[in-house]
């Protein structure tokens, strides 16, 4: 990661609730305590799928190592993962998205390695590779409202708005959204910086910029308005959503994957959450 976590940043994490950062997930304390302003589970199918390492640009900072084989499944979920999941506030209740949750950026920072291959098409000839994603309500069954998708390329995939049940035939497949420059850049981090507008109707948008390890500037590569950024069933209220990060993909029968992320971080300030996830705005 260029920078993964400076002391200023420290501070900031550790500032009370109602500051600007609503999360600073930087891999500090332990992953899925269920504490104050950590990830509340975690979801893996054993030891190893999930390791907190140095940050080896910084002397302060710590990056998250996950891990998916083949057969890696969780609970009878498809596909296979090494996730963490939900956050929580600093005064550990449920850091949720709903309508209510309005505005807001994120920011983290993934770096897959030198030999990375985009996972595998599963039996149905799916295939998927997601890093970060809001996951909506369970009982919708629904892919992910919003993603970040390592493959071929990185790119963005959304699946907001009404949604029948899927177990009465609704609709399955997320949109996806190709980046002016979604290369993975094998070996070397890339900073991804996202503006959100939460909402269930078609007035909601994402934009999305991107800085390589080494670059001074951010580049828009995405920008994605009226549409919906929240899922609900229908005839019924917007539920609340939730956040996992880690590596979900596509059933696959050959491949092992491992990717890094440094800090996940949501507020309602960018240049706060730039200078918590990646050491300056």
């Amino acid at each position: 990661m260029i920078r993964a976590l400076t002391a200023a940043a420290l501070i900031i994490s550790a500032t009370p609730a109602g500051a600007e950062n609503i999360f600073v997930g930087d891999w500090s304390r332990p992953v899925a305590l269920g504490g104050p302003a950590t990830w509340r589970y975690l979801h893996t199918m054993g030891p190893g799928a999930v390791t907190i390492e140095p940050d080896p640009t910084s002397s302060t900072g710590r990056v998250a190592r996950f891990v998916v084989r083949p057969g890696d499944k969780v609970g009878g979920w498809s596909g296979e993962r090494a996730e963490v999941s939900h956050m929580q506030d600093a005064s550990g209740r449920p850091a949720a998205v709903n309508a209510a949750s309005g505005r807001e950026f994120y920011g983290l920072s993934v770096k897959v390695p030198a030999n990375w291959q985009p996972p595998e098409r599963n039996a149905r000839n799916q295939v998927w590779g997601l890093f970060f994603q809001l996951h909506g309500p369970d009982d919708l069954h629904a892919s992910p409202s919003v993603g970040l998708d390592a493959g071929a390329d990185f790119h963005l995939t959304l699946h907001g708005g009404a949604l029948i049940n899927n177990r009465r035939g609704g609709i399955e497949y997320p949109r996806h959204y190709r980046f002016t420059d979604g290369s993975l850049n094998r070996g070397r981090w890339v900073q991804f910086l996202m503006e959100i507008k939460w909402s269930a109707d078609d007035d909601g948008w994402v934009l999305v910029w991107r800085r390589d390890q080494g670059a001074r500037d951010f580049v828009k590569v995405a920008e994605v308005r009226d549409v919906a950024t929240l899922q609900y069933g229908t005839d019924q209220p917007i539920k609340d959503h939730y956040w996992k990060a880690g590596f979900y993909r596509s059933e696959g029968r050959l491949l092992t994957h491992e990717l890094w992320l440094g800090p996940v971080v949501r507020g309602t300030d960018r240049n706060e959450v730039a200078k918590a996830a990646f050491g300056r705005p």
